[in-house]
């Protein structure tokens, strides 16, 4: 099991914060408890918000987008790359690498970079756009490489990195599963949403049956 932390915009962007909305005392208190805890009981985790804010100088793009309000698709993406290299000691396979480089520059943000505009519902958008990258790399095809099943569970942060593993074919896409809320979503081959019944739910079978959660 790994578990993955990801970033809120305001704990990565605080200085973009308008007057009086600061919050008060030590905004960090609770993320670093939490990861204190999950070093006192041994879990293994990747910090994503540590592990940008650390490289950020390396991006091609930002963590965030102006339009947005979860990470960007290259910030996703590279972060899903650092999570399957973990995954990849963890099982001591070689599997598929996913490749955020080059990117591709589009003027529309599409997806997730988009939440806010669509939100706001403002007459124009120009001010809060900018050139969006998206990554555009190669699908890894190399042979006798080993594709996991792997449970995912989490928020709407996952969303984009779920979607370059799908792309990068890095998960077993017949049978990877993420439980999202209350309802649950195949990888492939459509990715539709459908409601959990927790009475006919095989949970225990799914988590121990699979490669990696």
């Amino acid at each position: 099991m790994i578990v993955l932390l990801s970033p809120s915009k305001a704990s990565v962007l605080p200085d973009k914060l308008p007057a009086g909305t600061q919050p008060e005392g030590e905004p960090l208190r609770d993320y670093r408890a939490f990861v204190e805890e999950l070093e006192r009981q041994g879990v293994t985790f990747f910090d994503g918000r540590k592990w940008l804010v650390e490289n950020k100088a390396n991006l091609l793009g930002p963590i965030f987008y102006k339009s947005g309000a979860h990470w960007s698709q290259e910030s996703g993406c590279r972060v899903a790359a650092q999570v399957f290299s973990i995954l990849q000691t963890k099982l001591r396979k070689p599997l598929r690498t996913i490749a955020c480089e080059p990117v591709k520059e589009r003027v529309q943000a599409r997806g997730q970079d988009a939440d806010l505009l669509r939100l706001a519902n403002i007459w124009t958008n120009a001010r809060f756009t900018e050139p969006y990258l998206y990554p555009a790399g190669p699908i890894d095809r190399s042979a006798g490489k080993f594709v996991p099943k792997v449970i995912f569970v989490g928020s709407s942060f996952l969303w984009d990195p779920i979607d370059m593993i799908r792309k990068a074919r890095l998960a077993d896409r017949k049978r990877s599963r993420l439980y999202y809320y209350f309802k649950t979503r195949a990888i492939s081959p459509n990715n539709k949403l459908g409601p959990i019944d927790p009475a006919s739910t095989k949970w225990r079978e799914e988590v121990l049956g699979s490669d990696a959660v």
